[in-house]
């Protein structure tokens, strides 16, 4: 009788001839006992049909790969047991055919423990590429979902035998499978599969969704208009998002046009070279700063300053960039500068030309200042002023160009950063003694603690920079346009006070408009 569950009891009617005593038609016949045979199977590639029980030479019925089966009458005694029907690739733990000692009246069973090795065959996994615009990354085929090969073409590679399967991942927009992303497939033990895939792919056009953010005053009400290298336009809202359709493929230029004069995009300049891939969309953000247009404006007895300790000690490197135009005076003037740290100075020769110094200065007088004439007689026309310090060697950049530079510049005292940082004028000493004032304007004073590079000056000197930009430690576009300071927009919270009280009197610099080209 067999049982509905995993164990069994087989009651076998055992003649003479075996040589077993006891032969009866029940396990309850005197002098007789009843075998358990116990199967457990390990390891990775298993028997798939089970197992045969050998009792005395006999085969007497299937086993499962882990199952009990009971089998009675057999008389007491020695009995000799054994598993038949093994795979290649299983064994029993230990001794397959074995003794065992039947006793009248009892159960006694024996376990049979089969391992069995990993037995592998061949996948030949074809990928065919045709059309155009082919993904050049190439394809992810992830076996079983666990395990990944990247493909740019066919492979042969070793899977256990079993079944499997496999699916195409990473495939681009523009790009069709064949016959589908998911295919199921058996591996023959010591065999060969053959899997294959067609990619087809086409030149689609793409999409760039154009997001625009805007923030400042005076904001330009009309939005603005995206531009494409191939005339293909859209309108921008002032602030929102806008989908561009039909993009070719590949490289791409996107122009922001009609942008109002006292508005500038914030660190990125246009036109833009986005790529766009095939039948895909790419997200583009711009963020836009809209200020009053302004710059300050100096008449010879005014200034702009940063309290003293505000800005950390700049040593051993440091760039200072600012934009000027001269009002024509002859004598020494301060644009920017901190006393003991760093001036720049502008002053105009005998034949009317604007020259340009830079160096330390103290109450000793300069330091290893450099100076040199920067134009001709054009009063009132703007320039991009940018200075650089690297351990020794000072740099100075007119309109993005390389105009002087001097080696072995060496200080004598350290950093003065307990005096303020002036724009405008010069305040040598504690008790706030000014000189050397500025008749003209200034615009977009910047301050890094970076020395940067001639090819980044000229880049970015007509790019609004964003807050937390790296190296960036003060930052003052003076587009405020009002008010008796100027913010800065490093993130840093330096803000620059007008004159030199907090309250508004004659010496508070002058906001006016327009400010630099």
């Amino acid at each position: 009788m067999r049982t509905l569950h995993r164990t069994f009891v087989r009651f076998l009617v055992i003649t003479a001839p075996l040589g077993l005593a006891g032969c009866g038609d029940s396990p309850s016949a005197p002098g007789t006992g009843t075998l358990g045979i116990v199967t457990t199977t390990g390891g990775v590639t298993l028997d798939p049909d089970g197992y045969v029980v050998v009792v005395e030479n006999d085969t007497l019925g299937p086993i499962g790969r882990d199952e009990t089966q009971l089998w009675a009458p057999y008389g007491a005694g020695p009995v000799s047991v054994a598993l038949g029907g093994i795979a290649g690739q299983c064994h029993v733990d230990g001794t397959n055919e074995r003794t065992v000692q039947v006793i009248a009246g009892d159960t006694i069973y024996t376990t049979f423990s089969v391992l069995c090795d990993p037995v592998f065959g061949r996948v030949h996994l074809g990928l065919e590429v045709v059309g155009e615009k082919i993904d050049p990354d190439g394809f992810a085929a992830v076996i079983d979902g666990r395990d990944t090969l990247w493909l740019t073409g066919s492979v042969t590679f070793s899977a256990l035998a079993g079944a499997h399967n496999v699916e195409l991942h990473d495939v681009a927009n523009n790009c069709q499978v064949t016959p589908g992303i998911r295919q199921l497939f058996e591996v023959p033990q010591d065999g060969d599969v053959a899997v294959a895939y067609q990619v087809e792919c086409a030149d689609l056009p793409g999409a760039v969704s154009v997001e625009t953010v805007t923030s400042g005053r005076d904001l330009d009400a009309n939005g603005y208009e995206i531009r494409t290298n191939t005339g293909a336009t859209a309108a921008l809202p002032a602030n929102g998002t806008t989908m561009l359709t039909g993009v070719p493929s590949d490289s791409t230029t996107l122009e922001l046009l009609d942008v109002a004069p006292n508005c500038g995009v914030v660190g990125q300049q246009t036109p833009l070279r986005v790529s766009v891939p095939p039948a895909d969309t790419i997200a583009v953000r711009l963020e836009i700063v809209c200020g009053a247009g302004t710059a300050l404006e100096f008449d010879g007895a005014q200034l702009a300053q940063l309290a003293g300790s505000a800005m950390p000690d700049m040593d051993s490197t440091w760039t200072v960039e600012f934009w000027f135009s001269s009002g024509g005076q002859s004598q020494y003037q301060v644009l920017v500068g901190q006393w003991g740290t760093i001036e720049v100075a502008t002053w105009r020769d005998a034949q009317g030309r604007v020259g340009l110094s830079a160096g330390l200065y103290t109450a000793q007088g300069p330091e290893h200042a450099i100076a040199g004439v920067i134009s001709d007689t054009n009063a009132g026309r703007w320039r991009h002023i940018a200075v650089t310090y690297d351990r020794g060697r000072m740099t100075v950049y007119v309109d993005g160009e390389l105009r002087m530079m001097t080696t072995g510049f060496g200080r004598s005292t350290a950093p003065n950063s307990q005096f303020p940082l002036v724009v405008g004028a010069r305040i040598r000493d504690s008790l706030g003694t000014v000189d050397a004032p500025f008749l003209g304007r200034i615009d977009e004073v910047r301050i890094w603690d970076t020395v940067r590079s001639a090819a980044e000056i000229r880049t970015w000197r007509d790019v609004l920079l964003p807050a937390g930009t790296p190296g960036l430690i003060g930052y003052w576009a003076l587009d405020d346009g009002t008010g008796p300071g100027a913010l800065d927009a490093s993130g840093h919270g330096r803000d620059l006070m007008l004159g030199t009280v907090a309250a508004p009197d004659s010496g508070d610099a002058r906001w006016v408009a327009p400010g630099r080209p």
